[in-house]
């Protein structure tokens, strides 16, 4: 009894600072997890936008002129040059 009475907020002590250090490294990895999972979403997301400003974009125009003859005109809208452009009429 006489060891409760003398050691016993000692160990109270020693054991809630032990607690609460445990605590602080168990959240710190878990931010260190989401900032990892954040960073490789945000390189993901830079990666697509850099492939979105690489792409051509294509737009056509459809130029009617008399006796029912229409004229199909592609314009590049993009950054980049269009390659390997493939063109599928589905209506007339």
């Amino acid at each position: 009894m006489s060891f409760i009475k003398e050691w016993g907020a000692l160990l109270l002590s020693l054991l809630g600072i032990c607690g609460g250090f445990c605590a602080y490294l168990r959240h710190d990895r878990k931010i260190k997890e989401q900032e990892l999972r954040l960073n490789e979403l945000q390189i993901k997301q830079f990666e697509k936008e850099e492939a979105k400003e690489k792409m051509a974009e294509m737009k056509a125009n459809i130029i009617h002129s008399h006796g029912g003859i229409a004229n199909i005109r592609f314009v590049n809208a993009g950054k980049n040059d269009a390659k390997h452009v493939r063109v599928d009429i589905l209506s007339s």
